[in-house]
């Protein structure tokens, strides 16, 4: 095939090292699915080094090419190649550094499975020519549109000090000018350019690292179609938090879980699915997907949750305050989990430590306790989530596991989990590791401090796991711990005063309102002029507020932002400024850039509360709200009195 590289971009780069251009590139080729959100994660195949790039290989690349007949090739010189052992490859796999050719087969596996295919892709990266070049095979490209069906190519320019982006365009065709084009020049190369010029402040911790993505992918799409729908849809009868949120989260967890055991049971030649206790379990939908799917366990939470009725018999919810001591010891569990536990997080590997030599942990911390207290970060050039996660990894180790730490795809900031799949000691040296457990809390006190060697505090158990719980003798591990309490207090202003909260809201709007700001906004088929009033710093709306009011909202471990949070249906803050929110008109979409996914997701979200609280700017704004009733997500009837 007679074809040309055709240039489509050209960026100068600020740093002028080649390494820099493979530390960039190294992100795309590793993790694709930052940019590409039809894609969920990448299977590196094979990788071969010391290959030979000669016409007959690119001619072949170039086409519709066949993997067996690549690799006979590549067969016909000295070149070294390697299987990778967890198909979870990629992202600690550095490209960087290199001094000879480099081929490397990757699967792209797509996020929808029901939509879309997994797509071959070979990938060679050409030191001399400081160039990464990517050709997909072009049948399954066709079949699944997930990334271009076109051959790429970003090379570093020594000389310029530049970065550029080709396609391969062949000679008897017009230029391309399609979405895949652009979506290389406007989304990918600006992104790789980025990476090319930055240099992580800490170690980036890779997702999905410890099992198969692919794998992951199955079983997360299962478990979405199987529990999604149900639960976001009956989540607002029983739960005040985001069904979106919290559902989607805990189905995958589920299915990081389950993905973990399917892979256990496969290399320990298991032919029981594994069982599980999880402490602080909360909702416990965790917990009744997991016992659905045929995992054997049980949860455990100091308050019982309405939505528990929901789940049936066949998930085990218990309602407990769990102390730290004897009695909480499961030696007939596989595994003990801690999602969000709180103050009970480091808990659970002394815990797991202690039930049985075979015990596995599963934890995601999200506050920071240590054993009887908040956690305080000893690490000081890094932040408090990465203090306390190394703290959680110092812990398990010396609790007598083998500790890694993974990261989950779930919507949320804190998504780092620590995993221990078996222990760093022989089963007859329990009796000292336990010594070193019972150092390790004594170190970690806050409170009064004790003697690690002081019987009446971190004894080993006499326990020998064949009595009933009740009479298992009470071997307290620490005096000082403090379990939350079983009535959860409100603390985020939600809970003041009513006449307060109306006063503070009538005292802010009329002051925006002061200054007259018109805005136009289109009301059915006509223009309507409204005044959306003037703005206000937030250091000025609390002198306007005053300390007595602004004593109420700490009072309850809030405070101004806290409260405007609260009321987003009334108030919005840009650039630390508040101003009234414009109402959103339901019939008019603006995301317009967003794929099919995110809209979806984010109508779905819309139509939870729709028409369930009055507007505000109804009955309350001197010229009304500026949508009629059929445009305006509130009610323009008064539902609330």
């Amino acid at each position: 095939m007679n074809s040309n590289w055709q240039l489509i971009d050209e960026k100068v780069l600020l740093a002028n090292q080649k390494f820099d251009f493979y530390d960039g590139v190294n992100v795309y080729v590793t993790r694709p699915h930052i940019l590409n959100q039809k894609v969920s994660a990448v299977e590196i195949l094979e990788d071969y080094t010391n290959v030979l790039i000669n016409n007959e290989l690119l001619r072949h690349l170039e086409e519709d090419f066949v993997v067996e007949e690549v690799k006979e090739i590549l067969g016909k010189g000295e070149v070294y190649y390697t299987v990778q052992e967890s198909p979870a490859y990629s992202e600690h796999s550095d490209v960087a550094h290199l001094n000879e050719n480099r081929l490397i087969f990757r699967s792209l596996i797509p996020r929808q499975l029901n939509i879309y295919q997994e797509v071959m892709e070979v990938v060679i990266l050409n030191p001399k020519e400081v160039s990464i070049a990517f050709y997909p095979k072009r049948s399954d490209v066709l079949k699944s549109r997930i990334t271009p069906v076109f051959p790429y190519k970003i090379t570093y320019v020594e000389n310029r000090s530049s970065v550029k982006l080709e396609i391969l365009q062949p000679s008897y065709k017009e230029p391309r000018h399609d979405e895949s084009v652009q979506w290389l020049k406007s989304k990918v190369f600006p992104k790789i350019i980025k990476w090319c010029q930055e240099i992580p402040k800490s170690p980036v911790i890779p997702s999905l690292k410890l099992l198969s993505a692919k794998d992951y992918n199955v079983n997360l799409h299962y478990l979405k179609s199987k529990y999604a729908d149900k639960f976001v849809k009956i989540w607002p009868e029983y739960n005040n938090t985001d069904p979106i949120k919290y559902v989607y989260e805990d189905i995958a967890i589920a299915a990081y879980l389950i993905t973990l055991w399917n892979r256990e049971r496969e290399e320990m030649q298991l032919s029981q699915k594994q069982t599980f206790i999880d402490l602080g379990c909360g909702n416990g939908l965790l917990d009744h997907i997991l016992s659905s799917e045929g995992h054997k366990g049980m949860g455990i939470d100091l308050r019982r949750r309405k939505i528990w009725d929901v789940y049936g018999p066949e998930t085990i919810l218990i309602e407990k305050v769990i102390q730290p001591n004897d009695k909480q010891r499961y030696p007939g569990y596989d595994w003990i989990i801690g999602n969000h536990a709180d103050e009970l997080t480091p808990w659970i590997p002394v815990i797991a430590s202690r039930s049985s030599y075979d015990m596995k942990v599963f934890l995601l911390p999200c506050c920071f306790y240590t054993f009887d207290g908040k956690y305080e970060r000893i690490h000081h050039k890094e932040t408090q989530y990465q203090s306390y996660l190394k703290f959680l990894l110092s812990l398990c180790t010396t609790m007598g596991f083998h500790a890694e730490i993974d990261k989950l795809r779930i919507p949320s900031t804190k998504r780092t989990c620590v995993v221990c799949t078996h222990r760093n000691y022989s089963r007859e040296d329990e009796p000292e590791i336990d010594k070193q457990r019972k150092k390790f809390i004594a170190s970690n006190l806050k409170g009064p401090k004790f003697s690690p060697n002081n019987e009446n505090y971190f004894a080993i158990s006499t326990w020998t796991g064949n009595e009933p719980s009740e009479e298992r003798p009470l071997t307290t591990w620490v005096p000082n711990f403090i379990p939350r309490e079983s009535i959860e207090k409100v603390q985020n202003c939600s809970q003041l005063n009513k006449e307060t909260i109306n006063s503070i809201i009538k005292k802010v709007v009329n002051h925006l309102l002061a200054t007259n700001s018109t805005v136009a906004v289109q009301r059915q088929d006509t223009t309507f002029y409204w005044n959306q009033g003037g703005s206000l710093e937030i250091k000025e709306l609390c002198s306007l507020l005053g300390p007595e009011i602004l004593k109420c909202m700490k009072a309850q471990n809030g405070g101004v932002q806290t409260f405007l949070r609260n009321h987003s249906f009334i108030f919005e803050v840009k650039d630390n400024r508040i101003r009234l929110k414009l109402p959103h008109n339901i019939n008019v979409s603006n995301e317009e850039s967003f794929n099919v996914a995110k809209r979806k997701k984010n109508q779905e979200k819309r139509q939870i509360g729709f028409k369930t609280r009055n507007c505000f700017f109804h009955f309350n704004h001197p010229q009304g709200c500026p949508l009629s009733s059929n445009e305006c997500s509130f009610s323009h009837k008064d539902i609330e009195s």
